[in-house]
């Protein structure tokens, strides 16, 4: 079975069991406390294998493919800006983050602006859990992060680190917390 098949059979699961199972839980502290202790275990893995020269090294590269992402945006954003005029520059820049780009967009331009935001982005997302294992042999890792945006430190990183391997988890987590300061700043010149 596929890494991508895994990962889906696991969310099937997932809802199948929270709709057919009821319990009181808060899915959200879990999450959070499962996405820390992932991290965890991949910085042990980071340990053993990366340098310090490696991560400023990954560093360098989470702010390259940063860049490459923000620039593949704004072109997008321009390539649809004909049909969506200034929401499409906005919902672009996003760089993948579709929570925030829904809610700005919401408060900034209306809800008409903050549904195309939070799909642009959320099919961003969507469309990197398929591209990402598809290209992987195809493409080099760094066009794989700047495709991924700011998914690639959370829900992508686990598709990142499984094709390009420990030496892409400081690009990937930098970009990913780079996005974290950029996407709002972005997001606010594009409106």
């Amino acid at each position: 079975m596929k890494f991508q098949h895994k990962i889906l059979a696991t969310f099937v699961f997932g809802l199948l069991f929270g709709k057919f199972v009821k319990f009181n839980t808060n899915a959200q502290s879990s999450i959070e406390l499962l996405l820390f202790f992932m991290l965890f275990l991949i910085g042990i893995e980071g340990g053993y294998s990366i340098s310090l020269r490696e991560i400023k090294g990954g560093l360098e590269k989470g702010f390259a493919t940063l860049t490459c992402s923000i620039l593949g945006s704004i072109v997008a954003g321009i390539a649809f800006y004909p049909i969506m005029g200034k929401v499409s520059l906005a919902s672009a820049i996003g760089l993948g983050w579709y929570s925030f780009s829904g809610s700005f967009l919401t408060s900034q331009l209306g809800g008409q602006a903050g549904f195309i935001g939070f799909i642009t982005n959320l099919s961003r997302e969507l469309f990197g859990m398929i591209a990402i294992p598809t290209f992987s042999k195809k493409l080099d890792c760094g066009s794989l992060i700047s495709l991924a945006g700011s998914p690639s430190s959370d829900t992508l990183f686990p598709f990142i680190y499984k094709e390009c391997g420990s030496s892409y988890i400081i690009p990937s987590i930098a970009q990913g917390l780079m996005t974290a300061f950029a996407v709002p700043l972005l997001t606010a010149a594009f409106v």
